[in-house]
């Protein structure tokens, strides 16, 4: 459990136990993603992407995933994402 009682996610990363958020784990997929599509498309810059949510989710569940989203923006080009 997290400080402010959300949960954690305890990971293998560079042989080191370390916990992150959901949030922020799935902030390291998007990224990782991006550099994937990259290295598939000869060279060319991923710009845009879509990112959908399945209409079951909740508002926190909503909330989390463009948290997510605007983290993974803000390593990917140095400032934070627009939220809508």
């Amino acid at each position: 459990e997290g400080q402010d009682g959300g949960c954690l996610v305890e990971v293998m990363y560079l042989n080191e136990k370390v916990e992150f958020t959901p949030e922020r784990l799935m902030a390291i997929v998007l990224t990782d993603l991006k550099q994937i599509a990259e290295g598939e498309m000869n060279g060319e810059t991923v710009k845009d992407c879509v990112v959908s949510v399945p209409n079951y989710f909740t508002e926190s569940e909503r909330s989390a995933m463009l948290d997510a989203i605007a983290a993974a923006f803000a390593a990917l080009i140095g400032h934070p994402a627009p939220r809508p």
